[in-house]
């Protein structure tokens, strides 16, 4: 062995609040999916075809998950790259705002 000491893991205490960030991301994607076919048909007008609606809903849903999926290798290249902690730091800071619009 080289005589180096194994990586320390992140403090309790950032641990938590990381946790306490997926879950809350999690939460609002949970709260949101069962409400999302309304708030199209809103957007659509009172007309909107239920067809339409359930594509435009699916779609929606399909893109975000496409997103995430994609976008993790990129993400881990980054972080690999510059480090995870301000990757994570910037992510937590970017994420409540681009959520809220």
């Amino acid at each position: 062995m080289s005589g180096q000491l194994p990586p320390k893991g992140l403090p309790r205490g950032t641990m938590v609040v990381l946790m306490l960030e997926v879950y809350t991301v999690s939460m609002g994607f949970g709260i949101v999916l069962p409400l999302l076919p309304y708030f199209i048909e809103r957007l659509l007008g009172a007309d909107a075809d239920p067809a339409q609606v359930c594509r435009s809903t699916g779609l929606l849903t399909a893109i975000y998950t496409l997103a995430i999926f994609l976008f993790a290798p990129v993400r881990g290249w980054i972080s690999d790259r510059y480090g995870r902690r301000p990757i994570l730091l910037i992510a937590l800071h970017k994420e409540p705002p681009c959520a809220s619009q």
